[in-house]
C-alpha cells in the first residue's frame, strides 16, 4: 500500500467511492443519467412488449390470411377492428405507444383497408381522432409535457401546410368555390391528413424512449408491407408481361408502392449497415434481401435508382472504408459476374429505350415525363409565387403540352410543388429536407446511445431516396404512400429536442 495512503480511511483511498465523496459536477450528472437510461430501458422493454401483444390480433389474422391465401371478409375486418380498439381504450390510458403503433401499422395499408363507415368518415379517420384524443388525455389530464411545435423541423412544416391553404384559395379563386370543392375535395384531404399525422405524433413522442419505440414500431410496419409484398410476388412473378405483373401493394399502385418501399428501406438498410459484419447484421440483411425482391418486382425504374443513393449514403456515412468495399463489391458483381444482376432488373432498365440502334426512342413512360415537366416549368414561370393552385395541373395541362396526354400529375414532386404551389412551397420542402438530414447528421456524430445512431444513419440515407424517387412521381401527397418520412421526421425531431434540453 501506498505511504500517502496509510493513515487514510479506506472508503478515502484513491479509487474508492463514499457517499462523503463529493463528484464533479459533470460526473455526477453523467452518474444520474445512466441510472436513468438503464431504468427507464427496463421500463420502456415492458412497454414494447405490452404494445406488441395487442398488435399480435390483428398481425395474426393478416398473417394466417397470407399464408393460407384466405380473404379475409369485411364482417370479420370490422370483428378484428372492434376488438382493437377495446384494447386500444384499455391500454391508452397507461401509455400513448398504443396510439402511435396502430397509426404506423396502419396508415400505410390504408387504401387496401379503408374501413369505410360514413361518406368522408373511414380510418384514417378513426386513426386521426384516436391520435388527438390521446394527446388531449396526455396534455390536459396526465399534464405530460411536449415537444414544443415551434422547434425548427415543424416549423417549417407548418410554414410549408400554410402555404398550401394560400393555393387552396388561389384554385377556389380561379375554378370557383363549389367547383373546387365538389373536385378536390380528397387530395386536399390526403394532402392534409400526413401534416395532421405529423404534428399529433410528434406531440406523443415527448422523450427520447418513446421515439426509439416508434422507431421499432416502423420497422414492424415495414416487415408487415415487405410479407403483402412478397406474397402477391409469389403469385404475379409467372407472368409474361412486365406491366400486369407489376406489384401494387397495399397502396394499390406500382410507381407508389416502389415509393413507400423507398421510404421504410432506410430502417433496415441502416441496421444491417451499422452492426456490419457482427453476426448482427445478417438477420437484418435477410429482412432487407426480401425487401429488395419485393421492390425489383415493382418494375420502378426511378426506385432503384433511389435505393442506390440511400445504400451509398448509408455506405459512405458509416465509414469511408465501408464505402469502398461497397463499391468495390458492385464492380465486381457488374464486370465479372454480371449474372447475379436479375433479370428482371435488366428487363426494366432495357425497356427505357425501344432500341439500342441509330435514333433510337425512349419508351412512352419515360417520354411523356419530359413533356409534363416543360408544362410545369411553364407554368412556373407563369405564377412563381402562388402558383397555379393546390393541384390544378391536371386541369390546365392540356395547354401547356405539345402532344396530349393522360396524367394526374407531372411526375415529379418538386415541379408539383412550384407549379400548383408556387416556388416558396418548393423552398420549403427543400428546407426540411436538408433541416432533417442536418439535425440526423448531428445526431448520428454526437449521440451515444446505439439505437439512436441507427435512426440517424437510416434519416441521413433516407433523403437521398426522397430526392431520387420524388424526382419520378408525386409520392408526398398522400400519408398511406409518405407516413414513414414523416414519422421519421417526428422521432428525429423527438430526440433532438430532448437532447437540447
Amino acid at each position: 500500500m501506498n505511504k500517502n495512503n496509510k493513515s487514510k480511511h479506506p472508503r478515502s483511498l484513491d479509487g474508492s467511492f463514499s457517499n462523503r465523496t463529493k463528484l464533479a459536477p459533470d460526473e455526477e450528472k453523467k452518474t444520474n443519467d445512466q441510472i436513468l437510461t438503464s431504468s427507464d430501458v427496463a421500463e420502456s422493454n415492458e412497454e414494447l412488449k405490452k404494445t406488441i401483444g395487442v398488435l399480435i390480433i390483428p398481425a395474426a389474422f393478416l398473417g394466417l390470411a397470407l399464408l393460407l391465401h384466405i380473404h379475409i371478409d369485411r364482417a370479420t375486418i370490422y370483428l378484428i377492428a372492434f376488438l382493437v380498439s377495446i384494447l386500444t381504450v384499455i391500454r391508452v390510458r397507461k401509455s400513448p405507444d398504443i396510439s402511435v403503433a396502430l397509426a404506423v401499422i396502419y396508415i400505410p395499408l390504408s387504401r387496401e383497408y379503408p374501413f369505410k363507415i360514413a361518406p368522408g368518415i373511414n380510418g384514417t379517420t378513426l386513426i386521426e381522432l384516436l391520435l388527438l384524443s390521446t394527446v388531449a388525455y396526455y396534455s390536459i389530464i396526465r399534464k405530460e409535457k411536449h415537444v414544443k411545435s415551434n422547434t425548427a423541423i415543424p416549423k417549417l412544416i407548418f410554414y410549408w401546410g400554410l402555404w398550401a391553404v394560400i393555393s387552396i384559395l388561389v384554385a377556389m379563386f380561379n375554378i370557383g368555390f363549389h367547383t373546387f370543392i365538389w373536385n378536390y375535395a380528397y387530395p386536399v384531404r390526403a394532402f392534409f391528413d400526413q401534416l395532421i399525422i405529423f404534428f399529433l405524433i410528434s406531440r406523443l413522442l415527448n422523450n427520447n424512449i418513446r421515439a426509439q419505440r416508434a422507431f421499432i414500431y416502423l420497422t414492424i410496419s415495414s416487415l408487415i408491407i415487405i410479407a403483402i409484398g412478397f406474397n402477391e410476388w409469389l403469385f404475379s412473378r409467372n407472368i409474361s408481361s412486365i406491366e400486369k405483373s407489376r406489384l401494387l401493394g397495399p397502396v394499390l399502385q406500382p410507381n407508389e408502392f416502389a415509393a413507400q418501399i423507398i421510404y421504410f428501406l432506410p430502417i433496415l438498410v441502416a441496421m444491417a449497415a451499422y452492426y456490419f459484419p457482427k453476426i448482427r447484421s445478417w438477420k437484418y440483411l435477410i429482412f432487407l434481401v426480401f425487401a429488395l425482391r419485393v421492390l425489383l418486382a415493382t418494375f420502378s425504374r426511378g426506385a432503384y435508382l433511389a435505393f442506390a443513393a440511400e445504400g451509398l449514403a448509408v455506405s459512405f456515412f458509416k465509414s469511408k472504408k465501408f464505402f469502398i468495399l461497397v463499391l468495390i463489391a458492385i464492380a465486381s458483381v457488374y464486370f465479372f459476374i454480371p449474372s447475379l444482376v436479375p433479370n428482371s432488373l435488366k428487363a426494366r432498365v432495357n425497356q427505357t429505350f425501344q432500341d439500342t440502334g441509330p435514333g433510337a426512342e425512349i419508351d412512352k413512360s419515360a417520354d411523356s415525363r419530359f413533356y409534363l415537366w416543360g408544362a410545369a416549368i411553364k407554368m412556373t414561370e407563369q405564377s412563381p409565387i402562388f402558383g397555379m393552385g393546390f393541384d390544378q395541373f391536371h386541369r390546365l395541362s392540356p395547354s401547356y403540352t405539345a402532344i396530349p396526354i393522360e396524367a394526374t400529375d407531372n411526375q415529379n414532386m418538386f415541379l408539383y410543388a412550384a407549379s400548383n404551389m408556387g416556388v416558396p412551397s418548393l423552398a420549403l420542402i427543400i428546407g426540411i429536407l436538408l433541416l432533417f438530414f442536418l439535425r440526423s447528421y448531428k445526431l448520428y456524430k454526437k449521440s451515444p446511445i446505439e439505437i439512436e445512431k441507427v435512426i440517424a444513419l437510416g434519416a441521413m440515407s433516407l433523403v437521398p431516396g426522397y430526392i431520387v424517387v420524388n424526382m419520378f412521381g408525386t409520392h408526398m401527397i398522400d400519408p398511406s404512400v409518405s407516413m414513414f418520412f414523416w414519422v421519421y421526421c417526428a422521432i428525429i425531431n423527438a430526440i433532438i429536442f430532448q437532447d437540447k434540453k
